[in-house]
């Protein structure tokens, strides 16, 4: 798999950092504090492809332990072959371990990589792929977690 720019990693950080503090009501200084810190690993080199899950994961553990009444939960699919047979019980196992909380956010990582990896056009064909993947995930956790639950899921 090819590595990201640096510049790239930004760029999906800080939008991801912003749909989780939206999706999170969480204060607008805490995503300009994130925000500048990413810019400031950028600009100091620190941010590298390989290491993507870890910053998302750092960044989604910082929304956790602010706003403990909301679980955000992160699963990871880049440098993965989205295989729905295969994610499919990963994800439910997944879900399982967030059904008991009231409000949950669940963040959702590579998806466009996995069906369509690097390398490979991103024509009309693949598109469709992406949203017929992207429905039936959303589906799936809709089906498996509880009526009672507060959910929210964000595709970055």
């Amino acid at each position: 798999m090819r590595r990201r720019s640096a510049k790239t990693t930004l760029r999906f950080l800080c939008r991801m950092n912003n749909l989780v503090a939206i999706a999170s009501s969480a204060p607008r200084e805490r995503t300009s504090e994130i925000d500048y810190i990413l810019r400031f690993g950028e600009r100091q080199g620190n941010l590298q492809g390989n290491a993507l899950k870890d910053y998302v994961d750092r960044i989604v553990s910082i929304y956790t332990k602010e706003n403990p009444g909301v679980k955000i939960a992160h699963w990871n699919l880049f440098g993965r072959l989205y295989d729905p047979l295969f994610l499919r019980s990963e994800l439910i196992d997944f879900l399982k371990a967030y059904a008991r909380y009231p409000h949950v956010i669940v963040v959702i990582t590579g998806l466009a990589e996995a069906v369509c990896p690097r390398g490979s056009i991103y024509s009309l064909n693949a598109r469709s792929r992406y949203q017929e993947a992207r429905d039936y995930i959303e589906n799936l956790i809709v089906k498996r977690m509880p009526q009672s639950t507060h959910l929210k899921v964000l595709f970055t």
